[in-house]
This record gives structure tokens, sequence and C-alpha cells, in this order.
């Protein structure tokens, strides 16, 4: 099966701004976001499955606002990098507010604490369960179980509930814009294409 990311952003979870700490993202610039781990992570040599785990963790964590502050604003951004300590740590909150530099430090945390992560992708885990795995091993933060259900929300049971190894991707182009629910959203850019394929076991 053959699914093209902008028509997972048309649903409820994508297709709609958030107003965290004070600041409004809209809903194009949370696509943005969602697009830069999307990204990172491609970049740093993970698979397409994993992409969206920690899209669904960034979505659980901040509702994909680069702003969103929390713990008192100890924590910061996509992933609530938290400082003095934490995954913050020596980074300030420019830093932190920063959607690649979140990304890329989260990323460390994984490589750090992502054993059982990796061990479960490389099983055949769901990216549901694999949400759950790396909100309680990278994330360390409450609520693991939900974030499972925050897969489902974001992208759907089909795909949440799918082998995150199974999911393969295809192609990127920048072209006309994101097309979010009826509107267009121009100057985003973004087309993604996965591709679902069933292995035989």
């Amino acid at each position: 099966m053959k699914v093209k990311l902008p028509a997972l952003l048309e649903g409820s979870t994508f297709a709609r701004g958030t107003a965290i700490s004070g600041v409004t993202v809209s809903a194009a610039q949370r696509a943005d976001n969602a697009r830069v781990i999307y990204q990172e992570f491609r970049r740093a040599g993970y698979p397409a499955g994993l992409a969206l785990v920690a899209i669904a963790n960034a979505i659980h964590e901040s509702d994909l606002s680069n702003y969103a502050a929390g713990d008192s604003g100890q924590s910061i951004g996509l992933f609530q990098l938290k400082a003095p300590s934490g995954a913050g740590a020596g980074m300030s909150i420019e830093q932190r507010q920063d959607p690649v530099l979140n990304t890329r430090r989260i990323i460390e945390k994984m490589k750090e604490d992502g054993a059982a992560l990796f061990a479960s992708y490389d099983a055949g885990a769901s990216v549901a369960e694999l949400s759950r795995i790396f909100g309680r091993d990278v994330e360390q933060g409450s609520g693991s179980r939900d974030r499972g259900e925050t897969a489902r929300k974001a992208f759907g049971a089909t795909i949440a509930d799918a082998s995150a190894k199974k999911l393969t991707y295809v192609a990127v182009a920048a072209q006309a814009g994101l097309i979010v629910g009826a509107s267009v959203v121009a100057a985003v850019g973004l087309v993604l294409l996965w591709r679902y394929t069933r292995r035989a076991t």
C-alpha cells in the first residue's frame, strides 16, 4: 500500500495550528517541523519507520511546536529537551527551539539509550509499539502507553499498527505546496511518498 505523507497530514492531528507556551504555531509550521524530523532521522541513517516513531513522540511531547516549554521552562522544543540537566544540557533556549538542533540532540540520545528500540524494530514491532518504547527509553517521559495511541491518531491504525520495518521510503519532491484538508498551504513544498510493503513470513 502506498501512502502520501500529505494525506496523513489531512487528519485533525496535523491540519491545525497549535498554541503552546503563549506562541501560536501554524499548521504549515507544524508540518514543516515534522518534515525536519523525518529528514534528520534519514540523514542520520535511520529508516522511515523510526522517523515516523520520532514524529509521533514529538506530537506527544510538544504538539510539533518548536516553542513549547514545560517543566517550569526547563524543557524546550519539539522533544522537550531539559536543561541544565537532562537531554538539553549545554544547549541554550534558542538552540533547543531550533527544530534541527533539537532533533539532532534526540538522535544522539537515541543512540545512547535506544538498544531496546532497535532490537524491537529488528524484531518487526509496530510503529505504535516503538512509539511507546521511544517514550519510555529515549524521552524517559511519562505516559509511554499513550504514545502508541498518538501514533494511531497521527498516521491511522493501518500504518501505526504495521511493522515499522515494512515502511519503505519512496521519493521526495518539493513542488507546489502541501494540501491540508481542503486548503493549499503554499511554500511548504512537501511531498513525501511512503510505501508499505508486505514481506513474506
